[in-house]
């Protein structure tokens, strides 16, 4: 059974990234077409803000576990699991400031 947006929304704004939900941003990323990319966009802004406010967010990829305190840390785990999106998303916004 697949994870619904609600429930993976309140796992990020709460600072986890379960399998589950890693797995549902994962296939936003593979997939790849301009819809399910604005949709991980979203989902990136919401760790973003989690992180931004001063909390950790800890990840579970299924084979790795972690946690996120910074955007850097952020943006390397992001270029390391979704190259296409860091790309578009949060390369461009890192070099900009």
């Amino acid at each position: 059974m697949s994870m619904e947006n609600l429930e993976l929304d309140k796992e990020l704004l709460s600072g986890v990234i379960s399998p589950k939900g890693f797995e549902k941003l994962l296939d936003a990323e593979i997939y790849g077409t301009a819809s399910p990319m604005q949709w991980l966009e979203s989902r990136f802004l919401t760790i973003l803000t989690v992180l931004n406010s001063g909390s950790s967010v800890y990840f579970n990829t299924g084979k790795e576990t972690g946690k996120l305190e910074s955007r850097e840390s952020f943006s390397i785990w992001c270029k390391k699991h979704f190259p296409d999106a860091y790309s578009c998303f949060i390369e461009v916004k890192d070099e900009n400031g």
